[in-house]
C-alpha cells in the first residue's frame, strides 16, 4: 500500500511511523509552516483530571498506556531522547473541599486503571517537598502514573525512526489530487505523488486541504503563550506536572527548565502566531 500524510506534527509523525512498520510505502509532506504546535506544545500525559467527554478519556486512557511500549520501539529504533519520564503530576489546589471532592471522583474512576498509579492526598509541606516552588497554602493530590514529554522531540524520534525504515519525508506545499472524482494522491509544488491512502494530519491548516471538497471543519488556528523559565542551580527533570484549578499547567524539564502556560487566542490564517505582548502585565503577581 502506498500511503502519503500531509503534515508531520505529531499525529502526521506518528502515523507515519506506525503505518511504515506494517509495510507501508510512505511519503510524508509538510510545508513548514510557522507556528506548528507540537513544537510548542507542554506534553503533560495526565487524563485523569480532565473535564473533557468520555470519547476523549477513553482515547487519551489508551494513549497513556502506550508510552511505555512506544518508548521501548524507538529506543529499539536508535532513538536516544524524548523528554519522556513518569514525574507524577499535582493537581493543586487552596479549596482543601474541593480537593476533597476530586479526590473521591478521581478514585472512583481509576479503581480498574493500573495505568493511574498511586493516589495520595499531600499537605502543602508534602507537595512543596516535590515541587519547591509551590506557593504556601496550597494542598494537593498526587497522581504516580502521570509524566511528561517533549512533543517535539518525539515527533523527531517518530519522524526520523519512520525515514529509517524507508519512509520519505519531502517539504513543500500540498494539494489532493483527483482523478475521476477519486482521490489518487496529491501535489507537491506541482509534482505529483500517487497514494492509495491520504492522510490529512495538517491541524489547523486541514481546511485548506479541503476546500476543494466542500468539507469545512471545526478547527481553527490559535496562539498558545508558553513561558519557559530557567531555574538555576535547581534539578527540575523529576518535579511532577502541576494542574492548578485553572487551565493552566506547569511542567518541569530536565535542563532546569520549567514550562507554565498556556494563554489561548484565535488567530486568522496568515497571521503572526509569535508572542503577543499586550497579553502580559509584568506588575501582575500570580500564586
Amino acid at each position: 500500500m502506498k500511503a502519503i500524510v500531509i503534515g508531520s506534527g505529531i499525529a502526521g509523525a506518528s502515523a507515519a511511523y506506525h503505518l511504515v512498520k506494517k509495510g507501508a510505502d510512505v511519503t510524508v509532506l509538510d510545508e513548514g509552516h510557522k507556528g506548528q504546535s507540537t513544537k510548542a506544545g507542554a506534553g503533560i500525559i495526565c487524563p485523569w483530571f480532565s473535564s473533557r467527554g468520555e470519547d476523549w478519556y477513553r482515547l487519551a486512557k489508551e494513549g497513556v498506556g502506550y508510552y511505555s511500549s512506544l518508548v521501548s520501539q524507538l529506543k529499539e529504533d536508535g532513538a536516544a531522547e524524548f523528554g519522556y519520564g513518569k514525574t507524577g503530576a499535582l493537581r493543586v489546589s487552596r479549596d482543601l473541599e474541593a480537593l476533597g471532592r476530586i479526590e473521591r471522583k478521581l478514585r472512583e474512576q481509576t479503581e480498574a486503571e493500573p495505568g493511574a498509579g498511586e493516589i495520595a492526598r499531600l499537605s502543602n509541606k508534602e507537595a512543596r517537598k516535590l515541587f519547591p516552588p509551590l506557593a504556601e497554602g496550597m494542598e494537593a493530590i498526587y497522581i504516580t502514573g502521570a509524566a511528561r514529554v517533549d512533543g517535539h522531540l518525539l515527533r523527531n524520534a517518530l519522524l526520523q525512526a519512520a525515514v529509517k525504515r524507508g519512509a520519505v519525508l519531502q517539504e513543500g506545499k500540498a494539494e489532493l489530487s483527483f482523478h475521476q472524482g477519486r482521490l489518487n494522491g496529491a501535489r507537491v509544488d506541482g509534482q505529483f505523488i500517487c497514494a492509495d491512502k491520504v492522510i490529512l494530519a495538517a491541524g489547523a491548516w486541514t481546511n485548506q486541504l479541503t476546500q476543494p471538497l466542500g468539507i469545512h471543519l471545526h478547527l481553527e488556528p490559535q496562539r498558545g503563550q508558553i513561558v519557559h523559565l530557567k531555574m538555576p542551580d535547581q534539578d527540575t527533570d523529576k518535579w511532577p506536572v502541576v494542574l492548578p484549578d485553572t487551565d493552566h499547567y506547569i511542567v518541569s524539564f530536565a535542563d532546569s527548565r520549567v514550562v507554565a502556560g498556556a494563554l489561548a487566542a484565535s488567530l486568522a490564517y496568515g497571521e503572526d502566531p509569535g508572542i503577543d505582548l499586550k497579553k502580559y502585565d509584568p506588575t501582575r503577581q500570580t500564586s
